[in-house]
C-alpha cells in the first residue's frame, strides 16, 4: 500500500533541506498511525474507541428567542478516566454540510467519541446555517460564540485546557476551523473579533480553504456569504481562510486525493500561502480517499488521521513544521 503523502509543498520540484526536515518531522509523527492502517484494515473490527463510552452532555452556548436551543448547543465529550487535578488537551469539532440546513453535529459524533476515547475533551458544535436562520454574519458569530463558550464551560469542567485548544473541522467546518485560526487578526466590529479562546493549532479535514475557488463548484459559498466577492469583497477578506491567516497559529490540512467536492488543490494552495507568510503548516494527502471518508471512523485511513489530530492536539506548534517565510 502506498503511504499518505505528507508535505508542505503543493506541486512538483525539489524541496530545500529545511523543508525536507519538515516533511520528515510530520512523517515520523504519523508512523504509528500508518502502521495501524497497514496491519489492521477497516472492517476487521470497530475502530479503537468508537464503541468506548465517554461522558456526553449538551450545553447551550447562545439563547436566541425563536431559535431551537439544540441549534445553538454543543456536545461535550469527556474521557471516562479523569484526573481532577489534570487538564487535558481540548478539541473543538465543527461539522460541515455546506453551511446549509440539514447536516448537524450528529454526523461527526463517531469521530468525537473516538477522539474522546484517546483522552481528549471534545466540544462538538452546532450552529445556524443557510436556510436555518444562518448565513452572513450569523453562521460566523454563532461559531465564534460556541468556541468562546469553552471559557464558561471551564468553570464546571476543570479538565478543559484553554491553553491547548485545537479546532478541527470537516468540509465547510474546515473553513470555519481555519477561520478561527485568524480571528485574532480581525478588526474591531468584525464578526468573531476579539476571541476569548485562541487555538494553539487547527486541523482542516477536506476543508473549504479557498472560498473563491469553491464558488466555481456549487452555490454553497454564495449562500452563506450572501453574494459574490465582487459584491462583498470585505466579507471575503474577513472569513476566507486564504485571505484571513495568522502565521502564529499552526494549521494542518488533511485532504483525500479523490475528493471531488472540495478540490485537494485548495489545501495545497492554502498550505503554500501560509508557509510563505512564515506560518507552521503541513499538507497530508490521503490516497484513494474521497470527501466524506476523511471523517469516517470506518475508513481504513482513519487511524492515521486520528493519530495526526491527536499529535497536533497534544503538542500544538511543536508538532507542525515551521514555514520558511516569504
Amino acid at each position: 500500500m502506498s503511504g499518505a503523502n505528507v508535505s508542505h509543498r503543493p506541486k512538483g520540484g525539489s524541496l530545500s533541506p529545511r523543508r525536507w526536515v519538515g516533511v520528515i518531522v510530520v512523517t515520523a509523527l504519523l508512523v504509528v498511525g500508518a502502521a495501524v492502517v497497514v496491519w489492521g484494515r477497516a472492517g476487521d473490527a470497530d475502530p479503537p474507541g468508537v464503541s468506548d463510552p465517554a461522558g456526553v452532555s449538551a450545553h447551550q452556548y447562545l439563547d436566541v428567542p425563536g431559535v431551537d436551543p439544540e441549534t445553538l448547543s454543543g456536545f461535550l465529550f469527556r474521557p471516562q478516566a479523569q484526573d481532577a487535578n489534570a487538564t487535558r488537551p481540548t478539541i473543538v469539532l465543527i461539522h460541515g454540510g455546506g453551511w446549509m440546513k440539514g447536516a448537524t453535529a450528529e454526523y461527526v459524533r463517531p469521530a468525537a467519541q473516538a477522539l474522546a476515547a484517546r483522552g481528549f475533551v471534545v466540544w462538538s458544535l452546532n450552529y445556524r446555517r443557510s436556510g436555518d436562520g444562518g448565513g452572513w454574519p450569523t453562521t460566523f458569530t454563532d461559531l465564534a460564540a460556541g468556541v468562546d463558550h469553552l471559557v464558561r464551560l471551564k468553570e464546571s469542567v476543570p479538565e478543559i485546557d484553554l491553553g491547548r485548544v485545537t479546532v478541527v473541522g470537516h468540509s465547510a467546518g474546515g473553513q470555519l476551523a481555519a477561520w478561527t485560526a485568524g480571528r485574532g487578526t480581525l478588526p474591531d466590529g468584525a464578526p468573531g473579533a476579539h476571541p476569548a479562546v485562541r487555538p494553539h493549532a487547527v486541523v482542516s479535514l477536506a476543508g473549504v480553504l479557498d472560498m473563491r475557488l469553491s464558488l466555481t463548484k456549487n452555490d454553497h459559498v454564495l449562500r452563506v456569504m450572501g453574494g459574490t466577492p465582487e459584491q462583498f469583497p470585505d466579507r471575503y477578506r474577513l472569513v476566507d481562510p486564504l485571505e484571513r491567516m495568522d502565521p502564529r497559529v499552526p494549521v494542518v490540512a488533511i485532504t483525500g486525493t479523490d475528493d471531488t467536492v472540495v478540490p485537494p488543490r485548495e489545501a495545497a494552495e492554502y498550505v503554500e500561502a501560509l508557509r510563505r507568510k512564515g506560518g507552521s503548516t503541513a499538507l497530508i494527502e490521503i490516497p484513494q480517499t474521497g470527501h466524506g471518508e476523511v471523517i469516517d471512523v470506518h475508513n481504513a485511513w482513519w487511524p492515521m488521521i486520528a493519530s495526526a489530530i491527536a499529535t497536533v492536539a497534544e503538542h500544538g506548534p511543536r508538532a507542525v513544521p515551521a514555514g520558511a517565510g516569504a
